[in-house]
């Protein structure tokens, strides 16, 4: 396998009110039975002059999951798709502050609300990328940057990062910040078994003690989906 480094290129920030940066496309149904509105998230391509609209629609159950989300908390929420990043459960009021994909794939999506905030990150087929976000959660990941791009450091761990593997390719995490918790999971295919490619995702969701609960439920669905 060919290895490359590349750094999130030939992309754009879209930043815009949150009914200018999405559009509906149907109904998302889960396991026990509650319905949330799922939207397709806009962005600027690098590859073409203008907006492009993320591909995703909820015809044919195709937002039909086996996950359950608490009945309580579903009115407050949305689900999100970004183009190179899993569905995003996110609050109803979370404005969309940076979109982007890279020409390579990448992606990052960073959500505000006044519940939570997010940010995702998949990195695609930049391999390179992924070992270095990946080196603060898995050793390996870390020993496979030095060996294969000498000189080059990986991402710094956060002041204060508490991280659980809870298996080979899958670890949760929290650090503190200004005063609240980021929690997060992040997910490393190393390349290791025949049919996986170099690949790195996470997603962080950041709130006060009040609003845990709601980042359980956003996390554990992005880990529901990233988990094989």
């Amino acid at each position: 396998m060919k290895k490359t480094f590349a750094f999130l290129l030939g992309i754009s920030t879209f930043s815009c009110a949150f009914a200018d940066s999405v559009t509906p496309i149907g109904t998302a149904t889960f396991k026990n039975g509650v319905q949330i509105p799922a939207y397709a998230v806009r962005y600027q391509n690098p590859m073409e002059d203008g907006m492009t609209t993320s591909e995703g629609s909820c015809r044919q159950n195709a937002c039909s999951f086996q996950f359950t989300v608490p009945a309580e908390q579903a009115p407050s929420l949305k689900l999100l798709k970004l183009d190179g990043i899993s569905w995003i459960l996110a609050p109803k009021d979370a404005i969309i502050s940076r979109a982007e994909v890279g020409a390579n794939g990448s992606a990052v999506l960073a959500l505000k609300s006044t519940r939570a905030n997010l940010s995702a990150y998949d990195s695609s087929a930049c391999v390179g990328c992924a070992l270095s976000a990946a080196a603060p959660y898995f050793d390996n990941a870390k020993r496979e940057l030095e060996e294969t791009f000498p000189g080059v450091d990986g991402d710094r761990p956060k002041k204060g990062l508490k991280s659980v593997r809870k298996d080979r390719t899958t670890a949760f995490y929290s650090y503190p910040a200004n005063g609240r918790t980021t929690h997060g999971v992040a997910k490393l295919l190393d390349g290791k078994n025949p049919y996986d490619d170099v690949n790195f995702n996470k997603l962080e969701v950041t709130v006060d003690q009040k609003n845990k609960k709601l980042a359980t439920t956003i996390l554990n669905f992005y880990y529901f989906q990233n988990k094989q």
